[in-house]
């Protein structure tokens, strides 16, 4: 990593300290990179790289970004193959916890089922699955309504909106199905673009 040369955006993305950050930029623009040069520059201040809590999008990045730390990593250990606390942390980022916020909210809910009632042997809804049941969900509540719809003067003026038929349901059907896959709470963090 020692080439690899910081953009002003980028060096505040990887040295900010004391508040939380948002690091934004577009595909390819280098976010992994600076993550891992935020990670690594925070372990050479003394933290520990299993005390930080990373969350991706895609388990793939996830695993690349722990690739990453851990390249990082041994190429400073082979210049210092004496230090041992760049050997602890080579061999912490096993445990680190690196991944999805599905993953991580699922281990939280294993390790409190007890708490919450749940079975701890539970097991996350995939994707695809998901989608089949809110599409066949919104589908059974738009076929009472259909049936209804002389009752219901608000259904009846949805309907006259957005469209008739087949036209309306699909509209009203993707928007919803879209809009059901947008976070319902955003944190407050300062934005920093990182390329």
């Amino acid at each position: 990593m020692s080439d690899f040369k910081l953009t002003p955006a980028q060096h505040e993305a990887v040295y900010t300290r004391g508040r939380p950050i948002l690091v934004s930029a577009a595909a390819g623009s280098g976010k992994t990179r600076v993550l891992t040069e935020r990670l690594i520059s925070l372990v050479a201040e003394g933290a520990d790289i299993d005390r930080f809590l990373v969350i991706t999008f895609t388990r793939a990045a996830a695993a690349e970004l722990r690739g990453r730390i851990l390249s990082e990593l041994n190429e400073r250990l082979s210049r210092d193959p004496g230090n041992r606390r760049l050997r602890r942390q080579s061999s912490l980022i096993y445990r680190a916890q690196i991944g999805t916020i599905d993953s991580f909210c699922a281990s939280v809910v294993r390790e409190h089922a007890h708490l919450l009632a749940v079975s701890p042997g539970f097991s996350v809804l995939d994707q695809d699955r998901s989608g089949a049941m809110r599409q066949r969900a919104l589908d059974d509540v738009l076929d009472r309504a259909y049936e209804t719809a002389s009752e219901n003067p608000g259904f009846r003026m949805l309907a006259d909106t957005v469209g008739a038929g087949d036209s309306f349901t699909g509209a009203f059907v993707g928007s919803v199905l879209c809009g059901a896959d947008i976070p319902a709470a955003h944190r407050t963090a300062v934005k920093v673009s990182a390329g």
